[in-house]
């Protein structure tokens, strides 16, 4: 009989470890955005909008998160610019103002207010609207809210009342003025108002309008910039001035504009002068923009006056005498008396009359009654003293 044996197998015991996985929970944070405008403002206001942004529920943002603030300016402003924008960076590219932050915020907070200006342009309604986002991260997923990202403004921008500009032009002397002299005006431009409405800078622009026969000599005027033409330039041209002085109340002048031009040619011309309120709605009337003077250029013997040639015999008395002579023109007085001389007195004139003048009895001796030229055109009464052989007065 045959007996049989085995062999037990150990008992093997195994530990299994489970390593359970739980997931990090990621919060979006919820933002939103609130614009605030005048319901109502008139053409050529400054006007101010302000966008409030915040983190809604007990969430917020960690460092690092970039959140952006869009606000898109309808096109009836101009002159958009950031007032104020604490933390923010802001820039203006055309219409739209652009301000990104990054730095942490809490749950339940506020952003720094940020307040755009702008100047209303065009009357009609608009409607200005604003946007708020962030660049979402692993931990930060994005906003799931969109409802309270985005904030309209509406309003009604009204043409208001219109300025009333005005401009007059003076001319310096009365001419005519010699070929190759300078010719010199002076315009006066001013705000007729109301009184409640002031001009500033950028608002007004003068317009001076140069017939051909002409060079620019220049301008001069606290408060303005005359940038065109360039001096030298032969006309026809138009002399261009933009305000950029203080503000200037209604019923108020303007600084004065003076133009100086040079004379090339004779003849009679008109100058104009023009100006122009910049913003809508406009000129109220339109009347007194418009302003020219006349005005005569010609060469000294074109000029009115009296061309006398006079001869005195011996013995006779010369009493006072006038003769009418335009500037530029001299009065010559020849004693041809070997043996008496003369006194010459000034009686009148339109300026102070020159000192006694006296010619010796040198035949041929001659004297002009003014150093050059006489100051001014008119009548000048004078008187010879003395008795001669043969005397002569001769204009030129």
């Amino acid at each position: 009989m045959k007996s049989s044996s085995y062999f037990a197998a150990p008992l093997l015991s195994f530990s299994v470890a489970v390593l359970c996985l739980v997931p990090l929970t990621a919060h979006a944070a919820d933002l939103s955005i609130t614009k605030a405008g005048p319901a109502t403002t008139t053409v050529g206001s400054n006007v101010t909008f302000t966008l409030s942004g915040a983190t809604n529920g007990t969430l917020g943002l960690p460092n690092g998160v970039v959140v952006t603030v869009t606000d898109t300016i309808p096109n009836d402003f101009t002159s958009i610019m950031v007032l104020s924008s604490p933390t923010w960076t802001c820039h203006v590219t055309g219409q739209v103002v652009t301000c990104t932050r990054s730095a942490a915020i809490p749950g339940n907070s506020a952003y720094p207010l940020i307040t755009v200006g702008a100047v209303a342009h065009v009357a009609g309604n608009y409607q200005n609207c604003a946007n708020i986002s962030y660049v979402p991260i692993v931990t930060t997923p994005p906003d799931t809210n969109l409802a309270n990202n985005h904030s309209c403004v509406n309003g009604v921008i009204s043409a208001g009342v219109a300025h009333d500009v005005n401009i007059t032009k003076t001319l310096t002397g009365t001419g005519p003025f010699p070929v190759g002299s300078s010719v010199q005006f002076t315009l006066h431009p001013g705000n007729s108002g109301p009184g409640s409405l002031s001009i500033g800078s950028g608002d007004v622009t003068v317009t001076d309008t140069v017939p051909a026969g002409f060079t620019y000599q220049g301008w001069s005027g606290n408060g303005w910039n005359c940038p065109s033409p360039a001096v030298n330039t032969v006309s026809p041209f138009t002399i261009t001035c933009n305000y950029i002085g203080a503000t200037v109340a209604g019923g108020n002048a303007l600084i004065p504009i003076n133009i100086a031009i040079k004379a090339n040619a004779a003849g009679s011309f008109q100058n104009c002068s023009d100006i122009a309120y910049n913003h809508s709605p406009g000129d109220s009337w339109m009347g007194n923009n418009h302003s020219c003077v006349p005005f005569v250029v010609g060469t000294t013997s074109s000029w009115p006056m009296t061309a006398m040639v006079n001869t005195y015999n011996a013995g006779t008395p010369f009493g006072p005498q006038s003769v009418d002579i335009a500037v530029g023109g001299t009065v010559t007085f020849r004693n041809v008396d070997a043996s008496s001389g003369w006194v010459i007195n000034c009686v009148s004139a339109p300026v102070p009359c020159f000192a006694p003048l006296t010619l010796g009895a040198a035949p041929g001796n001659t004297r002009n009654t003014l150093p050059g030229t006489f100051p001014t055109p008119g009548t000048y009464v004078y008187h010879i003293v003395g008795y001669f052989i043969n005397g002569t007065i001769i204009v030129h």
